[in-house]
């Protein structure tokens, strides 16, 4: 995944339910049809702090310039994570770098979804800054060396976050080393749900507070999805095979392991992220 990388989140998951919400805003771009995400779904879960996140991915470009999505059949998503092993949570040059490429692209693809569809809200759109230029901090220098952010207390370890009140995204490095393996959908998912929070922040800062709903987690899930499925619309997001699986089992991978725990069971996860996907950014929103 990279610039230009798109998301086909059709997939079928056993028993899942999508939850409804209410509209705000005026964006008409409409987004093609997904199948209902219905994923037996054994749930693992992954860390919990102030809010964490998930991704997307890529297809080749029409004639037009724009991504056409692919005509393959859509592949039936395991129901539970890969079992591959998790990448060395022990830093590597390398990794480290590709993680780093990874994330740079994914901010500016999210970024430039927020920008566009601010402008047609004819409202100026103010980015989050990132945390010591690129968001990252790394847990696995503690305490020897390396900074440490502060939001209301210490960053957590192996965690993302937005900070509402310094109005700046961070991700610990090994939260991306660890989760390395479920490949870069775990990347994007990761960068446009903090970048959802910071959406939530702006509505509340804009008097438009009713677009927040109580599930701000899931609501993030579901803002994903729908920066995604905008992203691929506008042509910046491509999608590459096996990007659909990959999504899946970061969701999967994601949820908690029961009903509130914080983030949401990886149905619950799945379900929000897929009605934001199939719908488009008033899916997610409460009224106004």
């Amino acid at each position: 995944m990279k610039r230009s990388v798109l998301i086909t989140l059709a997939v079928v998951v056993a028993g899942l339910t999508l939850v409804g919400v209410g509209a705000c805003g005026t964006i008409t771009a409409g987004y093609p049809t997904m199948a209902p995400v219905t994923a037996t779904a054994t749930e693992t879960a992954t860390g919990t702090a102030t809010k964490t996140a998930t991704e997307t991915t890529k297809a080749s470009p029409s004639k037009s310039g724009k991504p056409s999505r692919p005509s393959t059949p859509r592949p039936t998503p395991p129901s539970t994570p890969r079992s591959t092993s998790a990448a060395p949570a022990s830093p590597t040059s390398a990794q480290d770098a590709a993680i780093r490429t990874e994330t740079g692209e994914a901010v500016g693809v999210v970024e430039e979804y927020w920008t566009e569809l601010f402008v047609s809200w004819d409202v100026v759109w103010v980015q989050p800054s990132l945390w010591n230029g690129d968001g990252f901090y790394d847990s696995a220098l503690w305490p020897a060396a390396g900074l440490r952010p502060n939001c209301d207390g210490p960053a957590p370890v192996g965690n993302a976050f937005y900070c509402a009140g310094a109005g700046f995204m961070a991700w610990d490095m090994q939260l991306f080393r660890e989760n390395w393996y479920l490949g870069d959908a775990f990347v994007y998912m990761v960068v446009a749900h903090e970048t959802a929070h910071a959406a939530q922040a702006r509505f509340i800062a804009d008097g438009e507070g009713p677009a927040v709903l109580p599930q701000e987690e899931l609501q993030a899930d579901c803002i994903a999805g729908a920066t995604l499925a905008g992203a691929e619309q506008a042509g910046y997001l491509l999608l590459e095979q096996g990007d659909q699986e990959e999504l899946v089992n970061v969701l999967i991978s994601l949820g908690d392991a029961a009903p509130g725990e914080g983030h949401g069971t990886a149905a619950e996860r799945l379900s929000w992220f897929n009605r934001g996907y199939q719908g488009n950014i008033e899916s997610c929103l409460g009224q106004r």
